[in-house]
C-alpha cells in the first residue's frame, strides 16, 4: 500500500471517515473517483472487475466495502449517472459508457440488465 493509500485506511484496514467523505463529495472526474475507490476496496483482486466502461464490484459482505458503497450512493451525481444494477449479495454494476441513456446500451447487453428490462 502506498503512503497516499495508507492515509485512507484505518489500522484495521477499513476506509477512514475522511476517505468516505471524499467519495461522498467528489467533484472531479468520476472515473478518477472509481480509481480512488478501487485503491481502497478490500479484496479488489476478487471483488472488482472492470471491462471497458463497465465496473462489476462485489462487497464480499465486508462492512468496509459496504461503507464505500454507501458513500457512492450518497454521491447523487455519481449514483444517478452510473449505477445500473444492484443484486442480492452485495453485487453492483456501474456503467460509464457515453451512450448509456439506458435503454440498454450495447456495452451493458448481456449483463443481466437485458433480462431485467424484458421483465418490466
Amino acid at each position: 500500500m502506498s503512503e497516499i493509500e495508507a492515509a485512507d485506511w484505518t489500522d484495521g484496514e477499513y476506509p477512514t471517515e475522511a476517505a468516505l467523505e471524499r467519495i461522498e463529495h467528489w467533484e472531479g472526474d468520476l472515473r478518477e473517483l472509481m480509481a480512488f475507490v478501487h485503491s481502497i476496496w478490500w479484496a479488489a483482486d476478487w471483488g472488482w472487475n472492470q471491462e471497458g466502461d463497465d465496473y462489476y464490484v462485489s462487497t464480499g459482505g465486508w462492512s468496509g466495502n459496504e461503507d464505500i458503497i454507501g458513500a457512492l450512493r450518497s454521491n447523487f451525481l455519481f449514483w444517478s449517472l452510473h449505477h445500473r444494477s444492484t443484486r442480492a449479495g452485495g453485487h453492483f454494476m456501474f456503467c460509464f459508457h457515453s451512450l448509456a441513456a439506458h435503454d440498454l446500451c450495447g456495452q451493458c447487453k448481456g449483463t443481466g440488465l437485458d433480462a431485467l428490462k424484458k421483465a418490466t
